[in-house]
């Protein structure tokens, strides 16, 4: 069967443009040259909000492109997302607390034992 005829679905966890790190490269790389040899590409994104010029670009590479909603638990707690935008307000609040959250945990285990 010549190779224009053949399918290959393509799963992916994230948005592969634009290609900006090490894996988003290779799967970047790995579209075009799937392409380039007549592949007819489906890419399955798991991506929340994608811009209008990665759709088109991506469009470009592949037959058919499909993007769904991250699953629930791809997306990191609150108090890791609040950690990661406002760095300063977790160490003021988060750090100072988290010894004795630990400690009333262990407590509480202790005591589930006894």
């Amino acid at each position: 069967m010549p190779a224009r005829h053949k399918a290959i679905f393509f799963l992916c966890p994230f948005v592969p443009y634009p290609p900006t790190s090490g894996i988003e490269l290779r799967v970047f790389r790995l579209l075009k040259w799937m392409n380039s040899t007549g592949y007819r590409v489906v890419l399955i994104m798991s991506a929340g909000d994608t811009d209008a010029e990665a759709i088109a670009e991506l469009r470009k590479l592949t037959s058919a492109l499909y993007s769904t909603k991250p699953p629930h638990w791809a997306t990191p707690a609150l108090r890791t997302r609040l950690g990661m935008r406002f760095p300063r307000l977790r160490r003021v609040l988060w750090e100072p607390i988290k010894p004795q959250l630990r400690k009333l945990r262990w407590e509480k285990g202790s005591e589930a034992n006894d």
